[in-house]
């Protein structure tokens, strides 16, 4: 059902924790769904520098969060808002696009997290 890549993220998550004053931060779910995910983004001259985020869910949560998360250092926002599902499948070395439910609520953290880190950029 999961991919070898699945499995190995959930045993061994990477980028698991918070950034202390983050760029933006955004959460999505909650624990009444059985998946809520929160998001930190470190942001410096329009590129992710860091990514990190806790989550609460299964197997194909933690390993959502920790392969967007990887994904994503080093990408220009431009890049970084055109993420989809299927970008995240492939990184996992999946292709049933029935998970994109669970897979979307890690994106709609990214994407609040993006929204929080503009907010604060036209507060400047």
């Amino acid at each position: 059902m999961f991919s070898e890549k699945v499995i190995k993220l959930f045993d061994k998550p990477k980028n698991v924790g918070i950034i202390k004053c983050a760029s933006g931060s955004g959460a999505s779910g909650s624990v009444e769904a059985g998946q809520l995910i929160k998001i930190y983004l470190k942001i410096e001259d329009d590129v992710v520098k860091d990514a990190r985020y806790k989550a609460y869910g299964g197997v194909l949560t933690i390993a959502s969060c920790s392969a967007l998360t990887t994904m994503i250092v080093g990408m220009s926002l431009d890049k970084v808002k055109l993420v989809t599902c299927e970008d995240v499948l492939a990184e996992l070395d999946m292709q049933n696009d029935s998970f994109c439910n669970e897979i979307d609520v890690c994106i709609d953290a990214l994407i609040s997290a993006l929204s929080e880190y503009y907010k604060n950029q036209l507060e400047k």
